[in-house]
C-alpha cells in the first residue's frame, strides 16, 4: 500500500537546510487506556539511522500532529497538521524555531531529569518465539518510582530482521537495550506503559509496515 501526504510548509526562512530521510512507515494501532480512545500512530522511520524519528498521530478525523525526535540531542518538534492525503512520497519543512528542549543531554543521549536512565533496569522476559525478545524497562526502586512518578516499559521486539534499525522512541529504553544486547537489529511490535501506581497507560501493536521514501526539512 502506497501513502501521499499532504506537502506542509510551516515557514521558510535564509537558514541553511537539514534533511531528515526515511524509508519506510510502520502503522501501529495506539490505545490510551488512560483517555480511552485509540486511534493511528504513524512512525516515520529510517531503517539503517535510528538516532532520529518522525511520527503522525492520527486522532479522530480532523485532528492530527506531527513529531520530531532526536536521540544525541535535546531537540524535538511537535506541531499539528491542518491535514494530510495519503499515498507515496512525503515532504515537510518547517522554521527551525519550532525546535526547543526538552530535558537534559545524560550519557551522550536525550533524558528528562526525571526519567534518567540510571533510575531503570532492563529485566528480560521468557519468550515462546526465538525471534521475538520481550522485556521490560523497571524502575529500580519503588520508592523513587512513586516520588518522580516513573512509567514502566514492556516491549516486544521482532529480531528476525537484522538490516533494520530498532525504531526506539523513549531513549531509556533505546540504551538499556543496547547495552544488553549491543549489535542486536529488529522491529518493535508491541509497547506498552504502566504508570507509578502500575496502571495501564497506553499500549501500541504494529499493523503493518509500507515501503516509502520521505525527508523532514528544517530550514
Amino acid at each position: 500500500m502506497k501513502f501521499l501526504f499532504l506537502l506542509l510548509l510551516v515557514s521558510s526562512i535564509s537558514y541553511s537546510q537539514t534533511k531528515y530521510t526515511f524509508d519506510e512507515v510502520l502503522e501501529y494501532s495506539y490505545v490510551s487506556l488512560k483517555k480511552q480512545k485509540k486511534w493511528k500512530w504513524m512512525q516515520l522511520h529510517n531503517s539503517k539511522d535510528n538516532s532520529y524519528q518522525a511520527s503522525i498521530h492520527v486522532e479522530g478525523d480532523n485532528e492530527f500532529w506531527f513529531n520530531l525526535t532526536f536521540h544525541n540531542t535535546q531537540d524535538h518538534a511537535k506541531f499539528r497538521l491542518d491535514n494530510y492525503v495519503l499515498a507515496d512520497g512525503y515532504n515537510i519543512s518547517f522554521d527551525e524555531e519550532i525546535m526547543h528542549n526538552v530535558g537534559v543531554l545524560i550519557n551522550g543521549a536525550r533524558t528528562k531529569k526525571n526519567t534518567n536512565i540510571n533510575n531503570y533496569f532492563l529485566k528480560l522476559l521468557p519468550s515462546e518465539n526465538p525471534l521475538i525478545v520481550r522485556f521490560e524497562i523497571l524502575p529500580k526502586k519503588e520508592k523513587i518510582k512513586k516520588r518522580k512518578k516513573l512509567n514502566t516499559y514492556y516491549y516486544e521486539i521482532d529480531i528476525s530482521n537484522q538490516e533494520h534499525e530498532i525504531n526506539f522512541i523513549v531513549t531509556k529504553s533505546k540504551l538499556l537495550f543496547k547495552k544488553m544486547f549491543k549489535n542486536t537489529k529488529g522491529i518493535i511490535t508491541k509497547r506498552c506503559i504502566r504508570d507509578s501506581d502500575d496502571k495501564m497507560k497506553s499500549c501500541i501493536s504494529l499493523e503493518n509496515i509500507h515501503t516509502m521514501n520521505s525527508r523532514v526539512e528544517v530550514n
